[in-house]
């Protein structure tokens, strides 16, 4: 029972976006801008340009963080760390609130990784800076570098277990990457419809 109250709790810190809870430090008329595309760390830094990155950035750190630490209190096996990160990941990338809209959720799997297994983001930061030297994109060469995640976790915590929960995380990113494409292609087809048809319903 304990384990599926975390499991519950992780959920519910991943899927509360923190866009809303900065409301009082966003200026309005920008965060709609941010709610319109996405509400995660990297589109409020890439719109805004603002502290208010960095707070949202050090809220995903926390929430990561702390569901880890709150596993590592309370779970009952070895393995509920990673089980409640994935859980949060879960929640962030598909909400049952707004959607695809909030973020891949990749500063909640670094703040749950910096407290269990740290190596495993230095070689993720390593691998995502060459990723962003060969295609000069950030958010391209992220999502690359957590290709990385699944064995240097699965290796730091000699467990079979985690390096599949770690590639449940990657596949759960990439999913997102996709639908997100997918929906920003349908969006801009619309856009160019609309203005080659400004009389159409």
């Amino acid at each position: 029972m304990i384990d599926i109250g975390l499991i519950v709790i992780a959920y519910t810190v991943g899927m509360i976006p923190n866009a809303y809870f900065l409301q009082v430090f966003i200026n309005k008329e920008r965060l709609g801008y941010v709610r319109s595309d996405k509400v995660g760390a990297y589109k409020i830094l890439i719109h805004i340009k603002e502290p208010a990155f960095f707070l949202t950035l050090l809220l995903d750190l926390l929430k990561g963080a702390g569901v880890v630490f709150l596993a590592q209190w309370l779970g009952t096996f070895p393995a509920m760390p990673a089980i409640l990160l994935l859980t949060a990941v879960i929640a962030r990338n598909f909400n049952l609130v707004i959607g695809i809209r909030n973020g891949v959720g990749l500063s909640i799997i670094i703040g749950g990784l910096l407290v269990q297994a740290p190596l495993v983001i230095l070689i993720y930061g390593v691998v995502s800076l060459i990723f962003y030297i060969a295609v000069r994109d950030m958010d391209t060469s992220m999502a690359l570098g957590t290709t990385t995640i699944p064995i240097t976790f699965g290796l730091m915590t000699e467990s079979l277990l985690t390096i599949f929960i770690g590639f449940l995380m990657v596949i759960i990113v990439f999913i997102h990457k996709a639908l997100y494409i997918r929906a920003a292609a349908l969006r801009t087809k619309y856009i160019d419809y609309k203005r080659d048809n400004p009389f159409a319903k």
